[in-house]
């Protein structure tokens, strides 16, 4: 039976149109799960390869002897089974926050134990109000704050890649300014910049 108001429509929604956005929302879940994979892991399997480089490489190197490479990789092997089996699978995977995990859970948890000083932002007037309670005789208003600025530019010679220039100075036009993070009077700041060609 027709239900459109329309003549020749069934009133009826394709199921292409129905699951294409479902099969893109899945799709975009693997890709980001992957990745999130990709960075852990990677993470943990390029470290023992630079240590490793490290140990028979450079200024400090030991000798190219059977036993250096045994023990070498006798370390590496017992580093990975302790930091990936007692670091994450026992503390960070059993620091539940009423069902939640993960970073934030963390740091609810030390929230929830009084340690907000670990990740509290530096309020620097708020300390040296603390600091005048105490007997230091430091004038707030009276104060003038230095802070230097460094500007990236993608314009120099050196050999980096261009994606990374660019990442960089895209990452140091979008940073937070210290003036906000320190909690600081902008009538009271001072900023004494330098350009760095990339």
């Amino acid at each position: 039976m027709n239900t459109s108001p329309y003549p020749g429509n069934s009133g009826s929604i394709s199921t292409n149109e129905t699951e294409s956005p479902q099969r893109k929302l899945k799709n975009q879940a693997l890709v980001l799960a992957l990745g999130a994979l990709g960075v852990v892991y990677g993470d943990i399997g390029t470290s023992p390869l630079y240590a490793i480089r490290e140990c028979f490489h450079g200024h400090h190197a030991i000798a190219l002897t059977q036993g250096n490479i045994f023990g070498a990789m006798s370390l590496v092997f017992w580093s990975l089974t302790v930091v990936v089996s007692v670091k994450y699978v026992i503390f960070i995977l059993l620091a539940d926050n009423h069902g939640e995990g993960g970073i934030f859970a963390l740091l609810g948890l030390l929230s929830g134990g009084g340690l907000q000083w670990l990740y509290a932002e530096a309020n620097v007037p708020e300390i040296m109000k603390l600091a005048s309670k105490l007997g230091f005789p430091i004038d707030a208003a009276e104060t003038t704050y230095y802070l230097g600025r460094v500007s990236l530019f993608t314009t120099g010679d050196s050999k980096m890649m261009r994606w990374r220039k660019v990442l960089f100075a895209y990452m140091s036009r979008n940073a937070g300014t210290p003036v906000a993070y320190f909690g600081l009077p902008a009538n009271r700041v001072v900023e004494l910049g330098a350009q760095i060609q990339l």
